[in-house]
């Protein structure tokens, strides 16, 4: 039998190939607590823009966000974000918390618009 589920988040504080799956998704793999699985990464389907919500505390100091709705392979590996002055802001996954940090409390410029690049784990920008 095939499931598919979305994955979102891996389980921060597991060892790679290991997934926190909702029971009623599980009760369809499995009824063992943990269990052994084959699984294949396939395209989401999501469409529409890929879209970021600012953490709360997000400062000219501290700028942190969640990203949602990434379609394709769904899977961001680096963020790059440029100011209208063309500074840059390279941004790392706080992978424990869930979010993306893209100033290491530097002061992030005023000048807007932001120019923001999502790239995927085979290097293809979104």
């Amino acid at each position: 039998d095939w499931v598919t589920v979305q994955v979102i988040n891996q389980c921060p504080e597991c060892p790679v190939g290991h997934f926190d799956l909702k029971t009623a998704v599980r009760d369809k793999i499995s009824n063992c607590g943990m269990t052994a699985i084959e699984y294949e990464r396939i395209d989401c389907s999501q469409s529409g823009n890929i879209k970021i919500r600012n953490k709360s505390g997000t400062s000219e100091w501290w700028y942190g966000f969640h990203v949602y709705n990434v379609g394709g392979r769904g899977t961001i590996s680096r963020i790059e974000i440029t100011s209208a002055d063309n500074k840059e802001y390279p941004c790392e996954y706080k992978k424990f918390e869930g979010y993306w940090l893209c100033n290491n409390y530097k002061q992030i410029s005023s000048a807007t618009p932001y120019d923001v690049r999502f790239i995927d784990d085979e290097e293809n920008v979104l």
